[in-house]
């Protein structure tokens, strides 16, 4: 009489039904990341963010040493496809430097063709 050990194919149907359910949850979550504009801290959003920077906090562009530092995502909304983040841009003037916080918002303008936008919610003086 053979006797077959249920209990080993049982636990390897178990991994082959778990690996299956968490490749497709990993498939699922990266379609909604994609779906997402740019992070707080990427290039892009950075490039705009300085743009901004320029305009409102130092039209002349006499300012050295432009950075953003300290940048945190405040919120992640998946729903409203954009995020609430606050940075904090630092330069130097005349061998003086400055630091504003800046809190902002990204969205998408058009997704299909990844346009998005940045909009300045507060920038407050901490000379």
């Amino acid at each position: 009489m053979v006797k077959s050990d249920c209990g080993e194919c049982n636990k390897i149907f178990i991994k082959y039904i778990l690996f299956i359910l968490i490749s497709i949850s990993s498939a699922f979550s990266g379609i909604c990341e994609a779906s997402m504009p740019p992070a707080c801290d990427s290039k892009e959003t950075e490039k705009v963010l300085l743009s901004l920077a320029r305009k409102y906090i130092d039209p002349f562009w006499i300012g050295k040493n432009r950075r953003f530092t300290g940048t945190q995502t405040l919120s992640a909304n998946k729903e409203a496809e954009e995020y609430q983040c606050r940075t904090r841009f630092l330069y130097t003037m005349v061998g003086d430097s400055k630091n504003h916080v800046i809190t902002y918002t990204i969205y998408w303008n058009d997704p299909v063709k990844k346009r998005f936008s940045v909009e300045l919610n507060s920038i407050s003086n901490n000379h």
